[in-house]
């Protein structure tokens, strides 16, 4: 597992609890995901950390769907800035949520 300081894990629980309570329900997420969130999703996105590289400044996060793994990399590596783009009108509103949460 990808070692993850407490306030970290916080703020991961806490957008994981909301990929459970309205990103499955949006059809965002399989509804068979829900129980294994955190492996499944979360700690896959983690693994992308290791392509950061120092001079990296900007990530791009195409078809963002339900932020994964755009708002997982943004909270692990807060030093860039992420652009999550997103076609669909009700990812869009899902992602603005995780954002503002």
């Amino acid at each position: 597992m990808f070692p993850v300081e407490h306030d970290l894990r916080e703020k991961l629980h806490r957008y994981e609890q909301l990929l459970s309570h309205r990103a499955v329900a949006l059809g965002l997420v399989g509804p068979s995901d829900r129980d294994r969130l955190w492996e499944r999703h979360i700690q896959d996105s983690l693994r992308a950390t290791v392509a950061f590289r120092t001079q990296d400044r900007t990530a791009y996060d195409f078809g963002s769907g339900a932020g994964l793994p755009g708002i997982v990399l943004a909270c692990v590596v807060p030093d860039r800035r992420f652009r999550l783009i997103e076609p669909r009108r009700r990812a869009v509103a899902f992602l603005e949520l995780a954002v503002e949460r």
